[in-house]
Order: C-alpha cells, then sequence, then structure tokens
C-alpha cells in the first residue's frame, strides 16, 4: 500500500502571474464594457493549462477555446447579478476567501520578486526534462536536525533504510513499506525536496533535507524517463513552464520569509486548549471546519466558542491570538490545513493574520494586478454559483436525451455494409507496381474499376471490375478488417490474405447505427450522469457566438511573445 503524497508536498498557487505590467491594459477579447486583458487571460490560460486533467499543448485553437470560457463566465455572472446570487453568504465568504488570498499572494511579489533572480532558459530546460522524469522515492523522517542526522549516520554504517524507517515513522503503512512515497513528478514536491530528489542517481541516497513538515532522508528507487522530447513540444510549453518555475520560486522563498517572520514572533500554542477544540472538530461529519457549516449550524463548537472566545489560543511577542480571533480569520485558512487538524488550522490563521496586517500597511490592496485579479475572481465565483443553481434546477427533457442521443451516436454504431473494390495480385510486387500505376492517375473510383477490370487476378471478377459488393467487417478474413478501417473513398494495400495480396478500394460504407428507441434507457442514464458537462456545452455555444464578441486574434496569437 503507498501513501498519498499530499501528506508531505504542497500546490503551487498561480492567483499571480508574471504578466508584463502593461499586458494588464491590452485588450484581447471584449464584449459590451467588459474587456479580457492579455495579463487576466494568461493568468487563467497558463493555470487552466497546467491543472488539465490530459496533457494539452499551447496552440492557438486552444487559445481561442479558453476565451469562449472567460466569455461564457462573464455573461453567467451577469445573470448572478440580475438574480442575487452577490448577496449570498456563500458568495460573501468565497469572496473574503480570495481577497485574502490575493492580498497575501500580492504582498509576495510586492516584496519577494524584487529579490528573485531572472528564470535562465537553462532553467526551464531543466524543469522541462523533469515534468518527463518520473521518480520513485522513499524517505527517513525527523522532527528535528539532531534526529535526522542521527538517522543518516547510522545509514552511513550499514544500517538499513527499511529498519530505519520503521523506527522513524508512526504512520504503519510508512513503517511497512520502508517510507516508500511511490512514484512522484515535478511539482509534485516542495522546492529543495525536489532538488535534492532529481539530483540522484537510482539507489543513491541525499543528505539530510529540511521540508516545511521535518527533515528527511531520501532513496531514489527508480526513475522513468521519457526518451523522446521533442523540440516543437518545449516550444509550445515553454513560456508555460516558465509561469510554472516563476510561481514555485515566488512560493518557495515566501515560505522561507514567512518561517523566518513567524520564528522571529517566539509563539506558543495553548495545546490544552487546542486539543478541546480538536476532540469537537473530529464530531464533524467530514471532519473539516467549513466557515459556512459553523456560521449557519448551531453546534457544540457554539458552545466552547462562547465560552472560551476571550481565551488566548496562541500567544507571542507583542500580543496573543484569542479563540475570537482564530475563527474570524477562519476563512483565511486553506481546506487542506483545516482538514488536518486545530493546530494546523490555528498556526495558519495567525500567519495570514499577520501577512494581512503586512499587506495592509503596504497599501497592497491597491495594486492594480491586486484588483484586477480580485474582479477576476468575482466573475468566476459568481458564474460558478449561477450554473450550478442553473443545472441543478434544470429537468432533462426527450428533445435532450434525442440530441444528445445524436452526439454519441457513434457509440451505438454495429457492422456496417462496405462496398468494395479490390485488385488481387499473386505476390506483394506486383502488388506495390499496381499501386504505383494508381498513385500515378487521380485514384478515383473509376481508375480503380479500371485497372481491377486489367490487373485482378481474382477469378470471375476481371468483368465485375474487382467489385465484391457489400461485405461486412466479419467477411473474406483479413480483407474485411482492413477495409473496415478506410474511409470511404480510401485505399489501402497490398493486404495478405489466403488467396495472395489485395489492394482495397471503399467504394460506399451504409454506416448502421441502434436506433435511439432501443438504446434510450442507456443514453438517458448516460446522460444523467453528464447533464453538467452537457448544459456547460449548450451555454458554451450560446454565449461564445454572441455577434456582440470581439476577440483580437493577432494580440491572441502572440500574447506570449
Amino acid at each position: 500500500m503507498r501513501l498519498n503524497v499530499k501528506h508531505i508536498f504542497i500546490p503551487f498557487l498561480f492567483l499571480l502571474a508574471c504578466s508584463k505590467p502593461n499586458d494588464e491594459n491590452k485588450t484581447v477579447a471584449q464584449v459590451d464594457d467588459y474587456k479580457i486583458s492579455v495579463a487576466s487571460f494568461a493568468r487563467s490560460y497558463l493555470k487552466d493549462l497546467q491543472f488539465s486533467p490530459v496533457d494539452v499543448q499551447d496552440n492557438f485553437e486552444q487559445r481561442k477555446n479558453h476565451i469562449d470560457k472567460m466569455i461564457t463566465a462573464y455573461f453567467l455572472a451577469k445573470e448572478a447579478v440580475n438574480a442575487g446570487f452577490d448577496t449570498t453568504l456563500i458568495y460573501k465568504n468565497l469572496m473574503k476567501t480570495e481577497s485574502a488570498s490575493a492580498m497575501i499572494h500580492g504582498l509576495y511579489e510586492k516584496e519577494i520578486q524584487q529579490t528573485m533572480e531572472p528564470i535562465t532558459p537553462e532553467e526551464i530546460e531543466e524543469a522541462f526534462k523533469r515534468q518527463h522524469t518520473k521518480l520513485d522515492l522513499s524517505h527517513l523522517v525527523s522532527h528535528t536536525k539532531a534526529g535526522i542526522d542521527s538517522l543518516y549516520n547510522r545509514l552511513q554504517k550499514g544500517e538499513s533504510f527499511e529498519n530505519l524507517a520503521k523506527e522513524c515513522f508512526k504512520n504503519p503503512v510508512f513503517k511497512e513499506n520502508g517510507g516508500d512515497l511511490g512514484m512522484v513528478q515535478w511539482g509534485d514536491l516542495e522546492w529543495d525536496f525536489e532538488n535534492a530528489a532529481y539530483s540522484l542517481n537510482i539507489g543513491e541516497i541525499s543528505k539530510p533535507v529540511e521540508s516545511k513538515y521535518g527533515w528527511h532522508i531520501i532513496r531514489l528507487n527508480n526513475k522513468i524517463v521519457n526518451p523522446i522530447l521533442r523540440e516543437m513540444e518545449f516550444n509550445t510549453r515553454k513560456k508555460s513552464i516558465e509561469q510554472q518555475l516563476y510561481n514555485r520560486l515566488l512560493k518557495h522563498n515566501a515560505d522561507l520569509r514567512i518561517k523566518k517572520m513567524m520564528s522571529e514572533k517566539n509563539i506558543k500554542m495553548n495545546l490544552p486548549l487546542i486539543v478541546l477544540f480538536e476532540k469537537e472538530r473530529r464530531n464533524i461529519k467530514d471532519k473539516k471546519l467549513n466557515p459556512d457549516y459553523l456560521e449557519k449550524e448551531k453546534t457544540s463548537f457554539q458552545n466552547i466558542f462562547d465560552k472560551y472566545h476571550n481565551e488566548n489560543i496562541a500567544v507571542y511577542d507583542g500580543g496573543a491570538w484569542t479563540v475570537e480571533q482564530f475563527f474570524k480569520y477562519l476563512y483565511t485558512v486553506s481546506p487542506n490545513a483545516l482538514g488536518k487538524g486545530m493546530y494546523s488550522a490555528v498556526a495558519m490563521s495567525l500567519r495570514n493574520y499577520f501577512l494581512l496586517d503586512i499587506a495592509k500597511n503596504k497599501k497592497v490592496q491597491k495594486d492594480e494586478k491586486v484588483q484586477n485579479i480580485l474582479a477576476e475572481k468575482r466573475t468566476e465565483i459568481l458564474a460558478s454559483l449561477f450554473f450550478n443553481n442553473y443545472v441543478d434546477s434544470y429537468s432533462l427533457s426527450q428533445k435532450d436525451y434525442e440530441s444528445f442521443y445524436t452526439n454519441i451516436k457513434r457509440k451505438y454504431y454495429f457492422n456496417p455494409d462496405l462496398h468494395v473494390l479490390e485488385i488481387l495480385l499473386k505476390n506483394e510486387q506486383q502488388a506495390w507496381d499496381v499501386i504505383k500505376e494508381l498513385k500515378a492517375g487521380d485514384r478515383t473510383e473509376k481508375t480503380f474499376r479500371n485497372l481491377a477490370e486489367k490487373y485482378t487476378q481474382r477469378k470471375g471478377f476481371r468483368q465485375k471490375q474487382g467489385d465484391l459488393g457489400d461485405i461486412k467487417k466479419s467477411d473474406m478474413g483479413e480483407i474485411g478488417k482492413a477495409a473496415f478501417k478506410l474511409s470511404k473513398g480510401g485505399m489501402t494495400g497490398p493486404v495478405k490474405n489466403k488467396d495472395g495480396f489485395s489492394i482495397l478500394f471503399l467504394a460506399d460504407i451504409n454506416e448502421l447505427y441502434i436506433p435511439f428507441n432501443q438504446v434510450q434507457d442507456q443514453v438517458i442514464t448516460q446522460l444523467e450522469k453528464q447533464k453538467k458537462d452537457y448544459l456547460y456545452n449548450l451555454v458554451l455555444d450560446k454565449y461564445s457566438n454572441n455577434p456582440q464578441v470581439v476577440v483580437k486574434d493577432f494580440v491572441l496569437k502572440n500574447c506570449f511573445n
């Protein structure tokens, strides 16, 4: 059994893209008074590429598709405002969270970006190579430097990695599998952890390396490298890779700065009170402190909060963090931290309080990029809320089912009738000679028939001009299989079969489908499962084809140049 690598790895954030300053004002698309800037498009598009479940390459068509999605979001957000979604509690809480996130990451850029070295072409190329290299890793862990140094020294003296894993891990999975992290790839790991892992040879162990979760020794068990690295792929993904590198380095440097800041605050947690809240957290069904849930529901948390709201849940040099303040700033804490427990949630909320205070003093909220990002998030949130409500309230009709069947009809395609012409030759060289003659001509059905009448060696078929009539895929062995792969007007050969070598031409195809009334139940079940995607495509088609929409193709093609 392998443990999910998210236990020690972090996601990286794409709120702030390293766009050029004038990109905030350069328009790539417009509808009504709403403008999509190059910077706004870049932030949204590069994030979409990075987190796509499939490997999507950057090209003009992909960019156009993404602009269509952004335009659709604008129209949906307008509908949301008209319906009053911008006054709902869930919207206000989501915007509070996004505002805090944008402020904090705006602070990162304001303070940290200036200290970062420009990303070099060599670093981008190395990242591209690492993206095509997967690592099978194991690790040992200690909360202290002294502890990890002791483990490292014992490894050097010959003790086994697996035995030390049984000793250093409390987690039974890691104890059992020798600290096996499984197969990981570029972007899964914290920055220093990753660099150490990718520098190893197979079977080699690293020197102690620190992460935000403690100290580690890493062993590289295996490495899977994609041997084909295409220059065209690198060129199309170059800007996206540079963006990812920038965001990861920004986050890494920010983490170092925050760690220093928090250590200087000399923070002490009120562990008994945190344990009390943790016991209550575990009574919540999903074990997560969802702010909306706590705000709407009068849970047992309310009683504890009323009793302890003035108590200090943490103290630091120059101040204290009360239970009331903690719950007030709960909206700034990521779902990941909330899910890990009260200690993590308290630490994260206090950290964010410090950062937001610095950001406000530095007037980060007035930064043009931060304001633009919040406007983008507002559109995304409103569009999402309205669309999800639309999906929930929409009842699929018979017309929807029949339209969906038309789109997926190919799934219900069965053994068609193929009208096939053939030129049969006794040996392969003869077949290639005739193919050369066909290529020299116009390759029409008439030409093929004329050559079949002249050359085919299938008994009785010269006068038929090689016309085999209607056959099915299962007919005539290899001939039927090869013909089934052709499109109408297509030709293939030589196809080896029991009679010799055949050149085939597909003159016509009678496409047969299982009728809708025979598969209606299956279609209904499938569409109900895909209802959200189906409705989104309808909405996308409606809004992206609005005649008021203006997309500047030249700007879109060159927006990353």
